[in-house]
């Protein structure tokens, strides 16, 4: 199974953007394990992932980090990321 880790914050304008986009690829894989991760709110998390800015996407298989992006980048860069961990 893969599961996406979406760290975000409120005060991130990129993290808004983001979203969206994020669950948009979500809802067309249902195979999906989806997180979204406020720092602020759970800085321990963030912390064990090593986020350091934000937005910050870790895309996990098996439970093993196959893949760690940080900032906003397009939906089919996620998408291509996401094809090729599956």
């Amino acid at each position: 199974m893969v599961t996406i880790k979406h760290f975000t914050a409120s005060w991130c304008q990129p993290c808004k953007q983001l979203t969206p986009i994020m669950k948009s690829i979500v809802s067309s894989n249902s195979n999906i394990n989806y997180q979204i991760i406020d720092v602020d709110n759970d800085p321990v998390i963030a912390q064990k992932y090593g986020v350091r800015s934000v937005p910050f996407v870790v895309f996990e298989k098996n439970g093993i980090i196959r893949e760690q992006i940080v900032g906003l980048m397009s939906k089919s860069y996620y998408e291509s990321v996401l094809l090729n961990i599956s």
